[in-house]
């Protein structure tokens, strides 16, 4: 079921499985058969409208966590955005943060503040940011060479003071594991879930990039 938090079920909104797609009925019931072979299903939140659930404060728990198909149903909450400004993004494009050459001071010290004074400018202009990574928060290869910088380090020290919505890439997989796909990127969604979707528009607006040398860091903004 999906339904708001005062108890109004959602009618035509999209649930998936990463492989499947299906929608809600007048009640909000939505019926998926599945595998559930990523290990996961997540709603597409409608326009208007946004998870009730927070993780860590400013991650959408747009997701639930479905290890086998027990036949238990899976619902979802949401309720209404409490503005109607236009939705302005911040995307974080390759960070590949390790623990080597400095890199999670950098994190901490340079690209946070940066991000949040960002946020602060698109919410002074009346927009309602959000937060995008774009894969490769982190790099396994790194990971694999010791230098232990995973992550649920990352989302601890990601702190942003916007709604958070994360992708991830190919340098974002589990280094100890070869195996089916879904297997491989386990990690990932145990700890950030993934494939998420929104049916929200953009306004057209500015936009501005920040690039950093050497560290593979840069972000959009766009209102």
């Amino acid at each position: 079921i999906v339904k708001t938090d005062t108890g109004t079920p959602l009618a035509d909104v999209v649930v998936s499985d990463g492989y499947n797609l299906t929608t809600t009925d007048v009640n909000g019931k939505y019926i998926m058969k599945s595998e559930v072979a990523l290990g996961y299903i997540f709603v597409s939140t409608p326009d208007g409208y946004e998870p009730a659930a927070f993780l860590d404060n400013n991650r959408p728990k747009f997701w639930q966590q479905v290890r086998k198909t027990d036949g238990k149903s899976v619902d979802f909450i949401l309720r209404k955005i409490a503005d109607n400004n236009p939705l302005g993004i911040i995307a974080i494009a390759d960070p590949q943060i390790s623990n080597r050459c400095g890199d999670v001071e950098l994190l901490k010290n340079m690209i946070v503040p940066d991000v949040n004074r960002a946020i602060d400018s698109l919410k002074a202009k009346g927009t309602s940011p959000i937060v995008i990574t774009l894969g490769d928060l982190i790099c396994d290869v790194f990971v694999a060479d010791g230098y232990g910088y995973t992550l649920d380090l990352f989302n601890k020290d990601f702190k942003v003071n916007a709604p958070l919505y994360h992708t991830m890439g190919n340098h974002d997989n589990d280094p100890y594991f070869a195996g089916d796909f879904a297997e491989v990127v386990e990690a990932f969604a145990d700890v950030l879930g993934d494939k998420f979707a929104a049916n929200r528009g953009i306004e057209s607006g500015n936009d501005t990039l920040n690039g950093r040398e050497g560290m593979g860091e840069s972000f959009v903004v766009a209102y």
